[in-house]
């Protein structure tokens, strides 16, 4: 289970790209990867940064966003 204080990206990548009305070969096609990579990349909780700079780039949206976020909630386990 997430702690409310974290962030599941490929969950958000998956929304956005449903919101968008984008398939998996769009994006796939943009960050020069497989399709069935971007069904990966819903499942992962995290994803390494340069890859999350090249879908925001794709995306038109930056999803660095959201883990700048996090650094305005207050550390609650100290």
């Amino acid at each position: 289970m997430d702690r409310p204080n974290e962030i599941h990206i490929g969950k958000i990548i998956e929304n956005i790209m449903r919101e968008q009305g984008r398939t998996n070969k769009w994006l796939a096609e943009r960050i020069c990867v497989c399709p069935p990579a971007i069904s990966k990349i819903y499942k992962k909780k995290s994803i390494d940064a340069n890859q999350i700079l090249l879908i925001s780039q794709a995306l038109n949206v930056d999803l660095f966003q959201y883990y700048s976020a996090l650094l305005q909630q207050p550390n609650i386990s100290k």
